[in-house]
């Protein structure tokens, strides 16, 4: 059986680089410019080849890189009771099914805007989806709805998939028929964070919770 040797072609000097390239796709999966922090990317781009190759051989992982981002898909990618996928802020508070549904529906809607989008215009394109879906649906009376919205969109701020131009989301929260927000669309980030995976979320069994 063959061997593999992790950063065959890395410099003696240069495997902290590289190591810290390592870390940074292990940790996140996904590394855009501005997450998780600014000039990420360009700390993983020079390693991007060697980096593809031992995750392959070493974890069967698929390491994707463009001058846009870099997103590692695991083999073992899938949602369990061991693997949170936590929203941004300080809560670190993990998305449930509504959460997960919400972001896929909210990364579909993007898909079909351009530059800008009023977080009220996106909230009636994502309403008849979600409410085509059973147990699932949108209402903003409804409690724990509309704070599902704004974990989602806080979720792809944080990502650099949407850039707040104005207004915010807890305006909208404490009331969405006055308040708003405009957000510039990256679509780039938005893009990678569409898996295969995401799918399956919105069509889950069982009630989504609230």
């Amino acid at each position: 059986m063959t061997t593999h040797r992790v950063a065959a072609t890395v410099e003696t000097a240069q495997l902290g680089s590289y190591q810290q390239a390592a870390r940074l796709m292990l940790r996140y999966s996904l590394v855009t410019d501005s997450y998780p922090r600014k000039g990420a990317l360009a700390s993983v781009l020079p390693w991007a080849d060697e980096l593809a190759k031992d995750f392959r051989s070493l974890l069967g992982y698929t390491l994707h890189a463009t001058s846009y981002h870099a997103r590692l898909t695991r083999r073992l990618d899938s949602l369990d009771g061991s693997q949170d996928f936590t929203a941004a802020g300080s809560s670190k508070r993990p998305f449930d099914r509504r959460r997960l549904a919400y972001l896929c529906l909210v990364l579909a809607c993007l898909n079909h805007s351009r530059i800008e989008i009023n977080l009220a215009d996106l909230v009636r394109e994502l309403t008849p989806y979600a409410n085509s879906i059973e147990h699932l649906g949108f209402d903003p009376t409804v409690p724990g709805h509309k704070d599902a919205v704004v974990y989602v969109i806080d979720w792809l701020v944080h990502r650099g998939a949407l850039g707040l131009s104005d207004g915010s989301t807890q305006h909208w929260a404490r009331d969405h028929e006055r308040g708003d927000a405009l957000y510039a669309i990256d679509q780039s980030p938005q893009s990678a964070e569409v898996g295969e995976r995401s799918a399956t979320t919105v069509t889950s069994t069982g009630p989504a919770s609230t």
